[in-house]
């Protein structure tokens, strides 16, 4: 992986995500003179970060990153997966089973996600991808080879280790890695042509700073955005955690509801409703193109009871009629949105995603 976006378009450079001037490249960091301020390279990745990962300190985060680095030339992606959960305590057997689960999805997930994008609102030229929270790089392994250059980011750092080895097993593409915090990207203005925030807008300290982050290294005019993220009242279960009713809670009682029914902690997770996440568009001055509701193809029927099945084909013929759509703006599982940069305006009507 190289630390300097790419592409056949030339060099895309790094900006100090503090004050965007131009950083001066060391052997094993990034400097910028106005702030005065370093961004080492650690492991090969640049860290940008003017804040930790909500979750874990980033002398920790370095510390879990290099227990993955031990074993990872030895290592599969699986492995590094199980690997992660296994230095991690507290985690329930039966919860740690369901996100390694989650993670070799992942690209499967991509996969349906990118063929969204294409059936919806296809970028330009395809020339720059910016996955912004890319976690373990499910949507880069099934979408970068699509683009001049492609690349993911990520507060978390230990996840980018583990995100470079899904890379290397998905053929190797030349994807660039870098650690930064969402609401503050370090990338010039209307870098990048796709933008997207695939469950990230529920997991970052700020909404609308992100939001305004993404729209502003948008490619003016044609860059599209696109997010997925689950519904604060759904009423379906939470999927960070499979349990009802988490979004309908006050925020301070979230954690004890969930610690009673799974015994972790909810963490520092933010659902929006829909209401909430058109007023965020509106103030990053996003308009919204399509408005969709996803698929619910790929669930996995064997680990739902008899009710929840039914509620996923109760939730698919609802998505197939107009007349009942509307009502999943309020309460369906979760909503994928396509923006472009510009005066905010009235979303069009709904419609059905792609099956995934």
């Amino acid at each position: 992986m190289t630390h300097r976006p790419a592409s056949d378009e030339g060099p895309l450079p790094f900006v100090c995500p503090r004050c965007r001037g131009p950083l001066a490249a060391e052997s094993e960091a990034y400097h910028c003179p106005p702030c005065a301020r370093r961004y080492p390279i650690v492991m090969g990745i640049p860290d940008f970060r003017l804040f930790p990962d909500p979750y874990i300190s980033i002398e920790d985060d370095y510390r879990k990153a290099e227990a993955l680095m031990e074993r990872y030339e030895s290592s599969r992606f699986r492995d590094l997966v199980t690997r992660y959960w296994a230095i991690t305590p507290g985690v329930p057997g039966a919860l740690v089973a369901e996100y390694v689960r989650g993670a070799m999805d992942g690209e499967r997930r991509g996969r349906a996600a990118w063929a969204t994008i294409l059936s919806a609102d296809a970028p330009a030229g395809r020339g720059r991808l910016l996955d912004v929270g890319c976690g373990t790089a499910g949507f880069l392994a099934a979408a970068a080879s699509e683009f001049n250059t492609a690349v993911g980011l990520d507060i978390a750092f230990r996840w980018l280790i583990v995100a470079r080895k899904r890379l290397e097993e998905a053929g190797g593409r030349n994807v660039t890695l870098v650690c930064a915090c969402a609401e503050h990207l370090p990338f010039p203005d209307g870098a990048f042509d796709l933008v997207v925030g695939e469950d990230a807008l529920d997991h970052v300290n700020d909404p609308q700073a992100f939001l305004r982050e993404g729209a502003r290294v948008l490619t003016p005019e044609r860059g599209v955005f696109y997010l997925s993220t689950p519904n604060r009242y759904s009423l379906g279960p939470d999927p960070h955690v499979w349990v009802w009713g988490v979004g309908f809670l006050p925020v301070r009682l979230r954690d004890r509801y969930v610690r009673r029914r799974r015994g972790v902690p909810y963490g520092p997770i933010h659902p929006v409703s829909y209401l909430q996440m058109r007023r965020l568009l509106g103030g990053a001055s996003l308009r919204i193109r399509r408005l969709l509701f996803p698929s619910l193809h790929g669930l996995d029927s064997r680990r739902l009871t008899g009710w929840q099945r039914a509620q996923v084909r109760v939730y698919g013929l609802v998505r197939r009629l107009p007349v009942l759509r509307e009502s999943l703006r309020l309460f369906g599982p979760g909503f994928q949105i396509l923006c472009r940069a510009g005066p905010a305006r009235a979303a069009p009507p709904p419609s059905q995603s792609t099956p995934g």
